[in-house]
């Protein structure tokens, strides 16, 4: 039995770190976005904590070489968990707003929240090898064989917070059953020394059920929550307020629907018939990002023959587009779980060639978090591969040329099409649509595009907003290309870019609805 504890110790330790700093994201993710930066300061503070854990620990081990010491800091451990169950995302919204948009706000979080946890928990494996350690002559096997083992702990805890945590449960009842396990391994550790631990034990065991009643009671914090899932990419709510049912994906918005008329609330969803400017024979169109469908609806409702493949990369945000914002998928209306890269990049089974699409819209960008695997000129080669001799290809990107990232990504764009356009949604959006063709035909200018408009709608009378309206949306531009930053898979720094612009204050993120 004490070799039994002594081994679930070690291992279930392993376990808790691991999925301690996969959780660490998601709590971080609504504030600070899924940049580099986020994932880079997570992986600094817990190898900056595990290195300063195995120095104390070692230290420790050597003054007070009981497994009962090393159950008194699991004990901490647990109390610091449930700190962090109640109050880290309070503690992470605050410090995000101390912040702002300094790239150094997810650093702090994480050194806060989760620095002390881990070094308490890192304490575990130089004890575990002075106490399991009895002769000089066999310490090398000794501290393999732990290492090996808290590491197969380590590997239990990334593949069960990974794909059974995450995909099935919410952040709060993630960590709860992060806390159970601490506190049986802290219970474990103490053996037959508990007694004297006992009032702490009992402290542990109200604050436990305190958290079992708050983390798995329903959310009351808003009535018009109507749903929330941790989703191996995100975490989305759905919420109803003042008429306009709202998904948001990381505590950002993602698709804005009108509850009277199902209608997208969003700006650049109802500016999304500019391309019919370029290409009225508009037939097969890929939207690469989904959402809840919006684009999809309202592109269909004044031409329901038009063939639409909608790309998403998380299929429960098909469920939520199906349960909560109406959408259908059909014969001619469907939907593709894949990476809207891959989805480009491959042919489908039975066919000896690419389909081809008269328009590619991509509504990828979100918050902080843009794919810049979707933003680079082998992204945009991949996607004119993909179109017809008339096809258009149209970026959402939520920020003007004044922003180092737009800019970069227009310049990427406009170096693989012929013609590259920019076009502003009304305000308050902060959208602008990227529109590039490649017409042999001589570029247009505003006025050109509007003339052409009114010759089109009365072929569109029912569009809303009208062809003219949208083409007087046209921004003229006077961008030497050859002066700015042209992203590629080798080199696209699209999270400085973003930060970049958010230090020149230019707005919070390039991609926020």
């Amino acid at each position: 039995m004490s070799t039994f504890r002594f081994l679930w110790v070690v291992v279930s330790s392993g376990a808790i770190v691991m999925a301690l700093e996969i959780l660490s994201a998601r709590i971080l993710s609504p504030t600070f976005g899924n940049s580099v930066y986020v994932w880079g300061s997570v992986i600094s503070v817990f190898l900056a904590a595990l290195s300063i854990g195995y120095l104390w620990g070692g230290s420790l081990a050597d003054r007070q070489p009981k497994l009962s010491t090393l159950g008194q800091l699991l004990l901490l451990v647990v109390l610091l968990e449930v700190v962090l169950l109640h109050f880290g995302v309070e503690i992470t919204e605050g410090l995000g707003r101390i912040f702002g948009t300094s790239r150094y706000g997810a650093l702090a979080t994480t050194a806060l929240l989760f620095g002390p946890i881990t070094t308490l928990l890192a304490t575990v494996s130089p004890f575990a090898v002075r106490l399991a350690a009895k002769e000089v002559e066999s310490l090398g096997n000794v501290s393999g064989r732990l290492y090996a083992l808290s590491t197969a702990g380590s590997l239990a805890g990334t593949l069960g917070c990974t794909f059974i945590l995450i995909p099935f449960l919410d952040v709060r009842q993630a960590l709860f059953i992060l806390i159970v396990l601490t506190a049986v391994t802290a219970v474990a550790a103490m053996g037959g020394e508990g007694r004297a631990a006992l009032p702490v034990v009992g402290l542990i065991a109200v604050a436990l059920t305190v958290a079992s009643v708050y983390t798995f009671a329903p959310d009351r914090s808003t009535e018009a929550l109507y749903y929330r899932r941790m989703t191996p990419y995100q975490t989305l709510e759905v919420r109803d307020s003042e008429g306009v049912r709202t998904l948001t994906s990381d505590g950002r918005t993602h698709s804005a629907e009108s509850l009277a008329t199902g209608e997208s609330t969003a700006a650049y969803a109802r500016n999304g018939i500019i391309p019919l400017l370029f290409n009225p024979e508009i037939h097969r169109i890929a939207v690469l990002g989904m959402g809840a469908g919006s684009y999809d609806n309202y592109i269909r409702k004044f031409d329901a023959s038009i063939e639409v493949d909608n790309v998403e990369i998380d299929p429960a945000v098909l469920e939520v587009a199906e349960e909560f914002f109406g959408f259908v998928p059909t014969s001619t209306s469907r939907v593709i779980i894949q990476d809207a890269r891959r989805f480009l990049d491959e042919v489908p089974k039975g066919d000896t060639e690419l389909e081809k699409y008269d328009l590619i819209f991509s509504d990828t960008y979100l918050g902080l978090s843009v794919p810049f695997h979707l933003t680079t000129v082998e992204f945009v080669a991949l996607a004119k591969k993909r179109l017809t001799a008339d096809g258009i290809l149209m970026i959402n990107v939520a920020a003007n040329l004044e922003h180092p990232f737009a800019k970069a990504l227009y310049s990427t764009v406009a170096s693989v099409f012929g013609h590259t356009y920019l076009f502003e949604c009304p305000r308050p959006s902060a959208n602008h649509l990227v529109v590039a063709t490649n017409s042999t035909l001589p570029r247009m200018q505003r006025a050109e595009l509007v003339e052409r408009a009114k010759r089109l709608e009365s072929r569109f009378p029912y569009v809303s907003p009208s062809l003219v309206e949208v083409a007087n949306d046209l921004v003229e531009i006077d961008l030497r290309l050859d002066d700015e930053q042209v992203l590629r898979d080798s080199f696209a720094p699209v999270d400085h870019l973003i930060h970049l612009g958010q230090r020149q204050g230019l707005g919070k993120s390039p991609s926020l609805r």
